[in-house]
């Protein structure tokens, strides 16, 4: 079974990506999210997979992704560029 996951933009787009595996390999990972990932833990088998380098990189913030993730992040932080949601069977 192919698994997906949800790819969210900086552009507010939110649609389905698939795995061409049964789970996500890191290298697919990494073009979702143009570099290096960071894996924010979610809670309830959800996972937050971000661009590690983002802010160095100065992305775009991505204001569906920083909601995801404001209960684990510290206040004020925000996730920056493209970032899948995806369950911690997906990854």
């Amino acid at each position: 079974e192919i698994e997906m996951a949800i790819l969210i933009t900086t552009e507010n787009k939110v649609s389905i990506v698939k795995s061409s595996n049964k789970s996500f390999a890191l290298s697919e990972l990494q073009e979702f999210v143009g570099g290096w990932i960071e894996i924010i833990d979610l809670g309830s088998g959800k996972l937050l997979v971000v661009n590690e380098e983002g802010k160095l990189m100065k992305l775009a913030e991505n204001k569906i992704a920083t909601t995801f993730a404001s209960d684990f992040i510290s206040y004020g932080d925000s996730i920056v560029g493209n970032a899948i949601l995806a369950d911690r069977g997906e990854i």
